[in-house]
């Protein structure tokens, strides 16, 4: 009988920490979309890097490409 509560115990705490982890995920990846929506465009994603300093302006094409 112990066996079978503390089994339970451990498949309720793991529930729930599966549960708190993707809801923060969630919460971060909502946060990003909401907030960086406006800047991803066509020329965002396909154009190359331009400008100093590095970062400035430009693509993310060679990042994607690998």
């Amino acid at each position: 009988m112990k066996e079978k509560i503390k089994d339970n115990i451990f498949r309720i705490w793991i529930t729930v920490s599966i549960l708190i982890v993707f809801t923060v995920v969630i919460f971060i990846l909502g946060y990003i979309f909401k907030n960086g929506i406006d800047s991803i465009n066509l020329e965002f994603i396909f154009d190359d890097p331009k400008g100093m300093p590095i970062g400035s302006e430009g693509g993310i094409f060679p990042a994607i490409v690998g």
